[in-house]
């Protein structure tokens, strides 16, 4: 009998760019990439940018023209198996989960799926 060769589950890298996620959010990594892989297909991968509003609202700035941050970017790669970066804004994305009556982890979760 031959077995299916099962393709690696999605690469999720997390970068940390601000440390008031870990703070505010204790494992936001491993939720990250729980949410990730939960969403896209396997032998893919993906990179996240946990950031701020200030580096949120730069990028905002110099890439939508947007002077202003906003919960999260993307920026598709085009690619198959590479599907590009994502990047969140921290104080953006407590103060909507705040307002919509959300937990913050299921703010993010949502964010990562759909960003």
């Amino acid at each position: 009998m031959t077995r299916a060769i099962r393709k690696p589950r999605l690469n999720v890298e997390v970068v940390v760019l601000d440390a008031g996620w870990q703070k505010a959010l204790p494992g936001v990594e491993r939720l990250v990439r729980k949410a990730a892989r939960g969403a896209a297909s396997r032998g893919r991968s993906l990179n996240v940018a946990l950031s701020d509003d200030k580096g949120v609202r730069a990028l905002n700035k110099r890439d939508r023209k947007k002077d202003k941050p906003t919960n999260v970017l993307s920026y598709p790669s085009g690619e198959r198996a590479f599907l590009g970066d994502i990047v969140l804004a921290r104080q953006t994305v407590w103060r909507e989960a705040k307002a919509q009556k959300k937990k913050p982890a299921d703010h993010v979760a949502h964010l990562v799926v759909h960003g």
